[in-house]
């Protein structure tokens, strides 16, 4: 092997190496039983709020101090909402998203988190003040909790 064949595959060795790292284990096509779920909570407040998309089922459930009135409604929502859904989950590589480290407790803090699972794979994100996340993956994550919100609306007014 000559010193440029060498030098020629050891190039192309490091891009494929490279061009996989940080890469999405989601696959591009939504899995047919994928479930999203969106939830925050008050800490040692009773603050919560749920979301799930189970199916085709859109279900919101949110319970606000100091009434303790709970809200819980379903709605059934397209398929073309669902998959548009799972994409954002995609393009923001929602399963590489990780925590940093944290540097200490918040005993009242309240934090919020989202997910999806389907069979195979289950990947969970919590954000707050004891879940940190790097300024990058805070701005991933934020694109997905929104959108997940924006689907909120959109069919709380139907």
């Amino acid at each position: 092997m000559n010193s440029q064949s060498f030098f020629l595959s050891t190039i192309s060795l490091l891009i494929i190496f490279y061009s996989c790292i940080g890469k999405s284990k989601l696959p591009n096509k939504m899995p047919e039983q994928v479930e999203f779920r969106y939830g925050e909570n008050g800490g040692m407040s009773p603050y919560y709020k749920s979301i799930e998309i189970v199916g085709d089922t859109l279900t919101f459930t949110e319970s606000a101090y100091p009434n303790d009135q709970s809200v819980k409604w379903s709605k059934k929502i397209e398929l073309v909402d669902k998959e548009n859904l799972y994409q954002i989950f995609v393009e923001n590589k929602f399963d590489r998203i990780k925590n940093k480290s944290k540097k200490h407790i918040v005993y009242d803090a309240g934090s919020e988190g989202a997910s999806i699972s389907f069979p195979g794979a289950d990947y969970h994100v919590q954000y707050g003040a004891n879940f940190p996340l790097s300024d990058k993956n805070r701005i991933r994550y934020n694109n997905v909790a929104s959108a997940i919100q924006s689907l909120v609306s959109k069919y709380k007014s139907k």
